[in-house]
């Protein structure tokens, strides 16, 4: 495992703790910190400075993933959740890192990246992962919008995009899905 993959596990281990125990309105910034602390990953590292410095990144993301955290009106339904749909001749499946219900009613399923990258739409659109998860969350949700993006938790930027119907299944992807069982 590498350094960077231990953040991000460390990262997505943490805040899937966060939200199971009610998000920014149930746990204080310190107490995000010490769940950090708890779930922390030393593999990958050369040294103990290099992880320490990287585990003060991860506290510096999670103040600010809490701050922003605190948005009037929506709502995160399942963190961690894998999502799958059986065809005849193979199944879809994928692990969804958060799905929220936006303000307006909407789903949002958000992928959580640690990285230095800066993602855009156009990512997103091209995500064969972000177009799977989309698929799956709207045929379960049928009549309900749903939003897929990307999330930098470095920056706290982020892309998401809402495809038509015609786009749930980008260009590149040969697989019949009209054949529900």
């Amino acid at each position: 495992q590498s350094a960077a993959q231990s953040l991000g596990g460390s990262l997505h281990r943490t805040l899937q703790a966060f939200h199971d125990r009610g998000g920014a309105e149930a746990v204080s910034p310190e107490a995000l910190k010490a769940a950090l602390a708890e779930r922390w990953s030393q593999a990958g590292y050369e040294s103990h400075e290099e992880a320490a410095a990287s585990r003060a990144l991860g506290e510096e993301i999670l103040e600010r993933y809490h701050q922003a955290a605190r948005e009037p009106g929506r709502e995160t339904l399942a963190t961690e959740v894998t999502v799958q749909r059986r065809y005849e001749t193979f199944v879809l499946f994928g692990k969804i890192d958060r799905l929220d219900r936006r303000p307006d009613g909407a789903l949002e399923v958000i992928d959580y990246k640690s990285g230095r990258y800066i993602h855009t739409e156009d990512d997103v659109r091209e995500s064969l992962a972000m177009t799977v998860y989309q698929l799956l969350v709207a045929r379960e949700n049928p009549g309900v919008a749903v939003y897929t993006g990307i999330l930098n938790l470095r920056t706290g930027d982020g892309a998401f995009v809402l495809r038509t119907e015609a786009e749930h299944l980008p260009r590149f992807l040969a697989l019949s899905v009209s054949d529900d069982p």
